[in-house]
């Protein structure tokens, strides 16, 4: 029995994708139902609760320090050096895919961060840093 994507899927997709984009032309509501009905179905059965509601956490600092290095990066100039590193995935999310992908979406939302390549242990990061 194959399970489809629910229509709250679909809508929750559509508002993220017109949210992201900032337009409300028929093509890009388009693409939005496009990529909604694309998605495979989402399940939090093998999520642990309590893993998802410390990723939850997480999102309020990673969106403010997102906004302070959006801010700061064009004082910054070119005086920065990379810094790559390869570290753990965090505890919490362990082996499920949800929060690692979470865990990679809030990584790579601040402007001075962006995920290299992950493997079944380590995510490889990409951080500029002032020298």
């Amino acid at each position: 029995m194959k399970r489809t994507t629910t229509p709250l899927q679909i809508a929750g997709t559509l508002v993220a994708w017109l949210l992201l984009t900032a337009s409300l032309s028929t093509l890009n509501v388009l693409i939005g139902l496009g990529i909604g009905l694309l998605l495979p179905p989402l399940t939090l059965r093998k999520t642990n609760r309590g893993n998802l509601i410390t990723m939850l956490r997480l999102i309020p600092g990673t969106t403010l320090q997102g906004i302070r290095e959006g801010l700061t990066l064009p004082l910054q100039g070119l005086r920065s050096r990379p810094d790559i590193s390869e570290d753990p995935w965090p505890q919490w999310a362990q082996r499920d895919p949800m929060l690692r992908f979470g865990w990679l979406v809030m990584v790579s939302f601040t402007p001075k961060t962006l995920v290299l390549g992950t493997s079944t242990d380590t995510v490889r990061t990409h951080l500029e840093k002032v020298s």
